[in-house]
């Protein structure tokens, strides 16, 4: 059994089949990161209240579990009723079980953090300005104080 978030230690979540870096598959197109307890999640847009950050971790087979804040959770049940099911509602958040496979057409919808991706010719160009800005390598020459 994996806790997975730290503030609500009533909510314990089963990986039951699943690896602990499952959610890692996801990292080319979201940010995935390790949380301090070793949990790997799917982070979010949502600002963090404290200690306790809103992700997206793995519930069981097949079912994420998202940790919101209560205000945007009932918007999104009352939206998406159908979709979402609680699984623990707290006065500091809530968390809503849903179906893996709805994970991109509730991307927007949950606020997922998404990775950046710079085209070839925009790398070119931010190597370009920022080189002006770097610092040289010293020579032997000259005297650092």
């Amino acid at each position: 059994m994996v806790t997975c978030f730290p503030k609500l230690d009533k909510i314990v979540l089963e990986t039951e089949m699943m690896s602990d870096d499952y959610l890692k598959c996801y990292a080319d197109l979201y940010r995935v990161t390790k949380s301090a307890d070793g949990v790997w999640c799917i982070a979010t847009n949502h600002n963090s209240r404290g200690r306790l950050t809103f992700d997206i971790c793995v519930h069981s087979d097949g079912l994420l579990a998202a940790c919101l804040p209560p205000k945007g959770a009932r918007s999104l049940i009352r939206r998406y009723g159908e979709t979402f099911t609680i699984h623990q509602d707290a006065e500091d958040a809530m968390v809503l079980l849903f179906e893996e496979s709805l994970l991109h057409e509730l991307a927007d919808v949950l606020k997922l953090r998404r990775r950046r991706k710079l085209s070839e010719s925009h790398k070119e160009k931010l190597v370009e300005s920022s080189s002006q800005f770097r610092f040289g390598f010293a020579s032997k020459s000259e005297k650092v104080v």
